[in-house]
């Protein structure tokens, strides 16, 4: 079925497989698809319509959908592509959950500019290993939360961080204390 797709990227695991599988079913079911089908689908949305939902508990703890209208998403994906120059040179981390929001702008920016997304998956768990790999993509733009950058400055090979091509860090998530800040802004300026 996927071959029918002419898909120029799949990616599944066992955990997503089902999902994807069903997903692609309710697609081919919505538009009466055949064996034969060869023109493309008719265009049904407009700048208001959904572009996805995603679920969050926000400050409540209780879980809710939050539905995000195609204007809002590029919106957002063209003021981060404005204000870290995003262009087809970039390389993105995409180290977040798929389950956070900030994992869209790191997926879909670079299909905007051409520039080039690494998926990292477990590696993050081991700051050494993820610094490295970091430093051999020639990784441009990274975005963590505050306690990861803690655990990262205090554990890290400062001169592994210092070999990265790194020119954004994105600090997001959580309370970003400013003795955190300068303690980056150290790193920085030491880092020839």
């Amino acid at each position: 079925m996927l071959k029918k797709f002419r898909s120029k990227f799949n990616y599944t695991t066992e955990k997503n497989s089902v999902n994807i599988i069903r997903c692609i079913i309710s697609y081919c079911d919505e538009y009466n698809m055949s064996e034969d089908y060869n023109s493309n689908l008719d265009k049904k949305y407009d700048p208001s319509s959904v572009a996805y939902i995603i679920y969050t508990s926000g400050s409540t703890g209780k879980p809710k959908g939050v539905i995000v209208e195609h204007i809002g998403m590029m919106n957002h994906l063209y003021e981060k592509i404005s204000c870290m120059n995003i262009d087809e040179n970039t390389r993105i981390s995409q180290n977040s959950s798929q389950c956070f929001d900030i994992s869209i702008w790191q997926f879909i920016s670079c299909l905007i500019t051409g520039g080039t997304v690494y998926i990292y998956g477990d590696i993050i768990y081991d700051i050494t290993k993820f610094i490295m790999k970091l430093s051999e993509d020639k990784i441009n733009i990274l975005e963590i939360v505050p306690s990861y950058l803690g655990t990262l400055l205090d554990n890290a090979d400062m001169d592994s961080i210092k070999s990265t091509s790194l020119k954004y860090l994105v600090v997001t998530g959580e309370m970003l204390k400013t003795e955190l800040v300068n303690r980056w802004f150290e790193y920085v300026k030491n880092r020839g």
